[in-house]
C-alpha cells in the first residue's frame, strides 16, 4: 500500500511524477513538492505522486493508507467523487493549511466532515497552527512552512533580459481589475512619478497587457523556477496584499522574491516579517497607495546587500527540505500506527 500526495492539484491535471528540478517545480501551491518527492523516496517511502486524470486500475481505497492534501477542502472533494468508497476514517490523513479564518471558509476550505478524520493538521506559520488550536483543539498541529527551493542556482543560468541602466522591478502575483484595484493604482502611480522605470508583470490571472497601464510590461503566465533571472536582476519586487480582512493566511510571493535575492517592499501583512528578518527591503506601516508608492522610490534609491548572501539565507533557514522533512515526520508516524498494514476487505 502507497501513502498518496493529493496535495493541492488532484484531477487539476498536474503530473506530480513527471515535474522536476530541470522543469523548474510546480507553479505556486504545491512547489515543495518538487523536493519532497525525491527526498521521500530516497529515504525509502512507497508514496504515490498525484498524477491522475482518471481512475487507476487499483480500487484507491485499497490502494493507499493514507493521504496527503493543502491549501482547501476542493481537490479532496474531486478525490472523494471519484472513490465515493474510500472511508477518511480508516486512513492517515494529513492536511496543511494556508489560511485559519477568512475567503478559504471558516475551516481553512476543509468542511467538517473532512476535519474530523484530520490526523495531523499542519499549518504554513506558527500564527496559522495557533489560529487552528483555538478553533479546533486538534492534539496534533504543527508548522510545515512555505519555503524556498534550495537548489535554485545563483546567479541564475538565464542572463539578465533587462537593459543597461535602465530601473526595473517585477510584480509576480494574481491580478484581477476588480478585486484588486489598488494594485493597477500602485502602477500608474509608479509610472507617473517616474515613466523610465519598468514593471515587469508575470501573472496567471486572465488578464492581459490592455489592462495595464503605459510602462508595465506584460509577461503572462511563467512556471515557478523558470524566471529567477527576472528576480535576480530586478532592482526590486512588489508584494502587495488585499486589506485585511480578518483572516490569518501567508503571503507567500515574499519567499520566491527573496529566495532570488530580490529587494522586496512589503505591506504589513502576515508573512512580511520575512522582508525585515533578512534586512532587505522596506515593509509599510499602512496600507495607503501614496505610502507604497513612496516606499518603493526610497528601496529603488538604496543600495542593498548582497544578494547571493540573502539567497544562502532562505535556502539555509526556510528551504523546501525543511518542509519535506515535517512531512516525512507525519507520513512515518501513521506507519508507526500501523496505518500501512491495515488490512481493507
Amino acid at each position: 500500500m502507497k501513502f498518496y500526495l493529493g496535495g493541492a492539484w488532484h484531477c487539476a491535471g498536474c503530473d506530480q511524477s513527471q515535474v522536476g528540478r530541470d522543469r523548474g517545480g510546480f507553479h505556486s501551491i504545491d512547489d515543495f513538492m518538487t523536493e519532497a518527492i525525491p527526498l521521500l523516496q530516497s529515504r525509502g517511502l512507497d508514496v504515490q505522486p498525484c498524477h491522475w486524470n482518471a481512475k487507476p486500475d487499483l480500487a484507491a481505497e485499497r490502494e493507499y493508507w493514507g493521504v496527503y492534501y493543502e491549501r482547501d477542502g476542493f481537490q479532496l472533494e474531486q478525490f472523494l467523487e471519484l472513490y465515493p468508497a474510500f472511508d477518511l476514517s480508516q486512513k492517515w490523513f494529513i492536511a496543511r493549511f494556508h489560511t485559519a479564518l477568512g475567503s478559504g471558509g471558516e475551516n481553512g476550505g476543509f468542511n467538517e466532515r473532512f476535519l474530523e478524520h484530520i490526523n495531523v493538521m499542519l499549518g504554513l506559520s506558527e500564527q496559522i497552527c495557533d489560529a487552528l488550536w483555538k478553533r479546533t483543539q486538534h492534539p496534533c498541529i504543527d508548522v510545515c512552512p512555505w519555503g524556498v527551493a534550495t537548489y535554485w542556482k545563483y546567479p541564475p543560468p538565464q542572463p539578465s533580459l533587462y537593459v543597461p541602466g535602465t530601473r526595473n522591478i517585477v510584480y509576480a502575483a494574481r491580478l484581477c481589475p476588480v478585486t484588486m484595484p489598488q494594485r493597477f493604482e500602485i502602477f500608474r502611480e509608479i509610472v507617473r512619478r517616474d515613466p523610465s522605470v519598468r514593471i515587469h508583470v508575470i501573472t496567471p490571472s486572465e488578464i492581459g497587457p490592455e489592462h495595464l497601464p503605459e510602462g508595465v510590461v506584460f509577461h503572462g503566465a511563467m512556471q515557478s523556477g523558470t524566471f529567477n533571472h527576472f528576480l535576480y536582476y530586478a532592482d526590486l519586487a512588489l508584494d502587495m496584499a488585499q486589506q485585511p480582512s480578518g483572516q490569518i493566511s501567508i503571503n507567500c510571493k515574499v519567499w520566491s522574491y527573496l529566495g532570488m535575492g530580490a529587494p522586496v517592499v512589503a505591506q504589513p501583512v502576515h508573512g512580511s516579517e520575512l522582508v525585515i528578518e533578512t534586512g532587505h527591503g522596506i515593509v509599510t506601516r499602512s496600507f495607503e497607495t501614496g505610502e507604497y508608492v513612496d516606499a518603493v522610490f526610497s528601496a529603488l534609491s538604496q543600495e542593498w546587500g548582497s544578494r547571493d548572501e540573502v539567497i544562502r539565507y532562505m535556502q539555509k533557514n526556510h528551504g523546501w527540505n525543511r518542509s519535506a522533512e515535517v512531512l516525512e515526520k507525519y507520513i512515518r508516524l501513521g506507519q508507526e500506527r500501523g496505518y500501512d498494514r491495515r488490512v481493507v476487505s
